[in-house]
């Protein structure tokens, strides 16, 4: 959740690094990615912080998060895993509303006004673009004053994730917009290294490419942790 803008969820994906003490010359304890809030995703209809956090699961790499406003049908569910090649945003009579630290140079390539779809690219001024989807049917929303923000309330699944440079990449999330992707996620966001003092440390260095086409066990790979000495 986003302290400063407590009624929206914001999406930090960034390439800068930020490393912990040196082990030696070639190994620091920890390293991770830097946050800053690239994009946000809330509602008009819900202005205070009220969210419940269901669905936790063992390992502590899933859960699911609902945002609502008390009196109000408007619901945003959220299911969360770490590692996930989009944001997935469950909209129940509310009204999206997408904006940013940064600054929205054009939306599908135009720099104002309303437009309908079920697939947007929201280009930004930090050289990033990311691409909205709207799953179950066309939404409306206008572009305004650095926001993008529906003209009216909609019950749909919004996905949310960073277009990649390569043309194949964006390709493949394009061709997934729809799917459920949670088995595959976690075979990558794991990683063990016993030359670090038995430290255990989560990665999402993801190819969009791999994850997708890997085969997983979930209870596998939950006993495997168990299992780690």
């Amino acid at each position: 959740m986003n302290k400063d803008l407590p009624y929206a969820v914001s999406i930090s994906l960034t390439e800068e690094w930020s490393y912990g003490p040196q082990i030696d010359s070639t190994r620091v304890k920890y390293f991770v990615n830097r946050i800053v809030k690239n994009i946000q995703m809330s509602a008009l209809e819900i202005p205070s912080q009220s969210f419940e956090v269901s669905d936790v699961d063992e390992p502590g790499f899933a859960c699911t998060i609902k945002m609502y406003q008390q009196n109000s049908p408007a619901i945003i569910t959220m299911p969360l895993i770490r590692g996930m090649a989009y944001a997935t945003f469950e909209f129940v009579s509310a009204t999206p509303r997408i904006s940013t630290i940064h600054s929205m140079l054009t939306v599908n390539g135009r720099v104002s006004g309303n437009m309908t779809g079920k697939r947007f690219e929201i280009a930004l001024n930090n050289n990033q673009t990311w691409l909205l989807y709207a799953i179950d049917s066309d939404i409306t929303l206008n572009f305004n004053e650095n926001q993008f923000v529906g003209i009216e309330p909609v019950t749909n699944v919004l996905h949310l994730a960073k277009k990649q440079a390569e043309a194949s990449a964006s390709a493949v999330l394009d061709a997934q917009e729809g799917e459920t992707v949670h088995n595959e996620m976690y075979l990558h966001i794991f990683t063990y290294n016993p030359r670090m003092n038995d430290i255990s440390i989560c990665l999402n260095i993801i190819s969009i490419l791999s994850w997708q086409k890997s085969t997983f066990n979930y209870e596998e790979f939950k006993q495997w942790l168990v299992n780690i000495s």
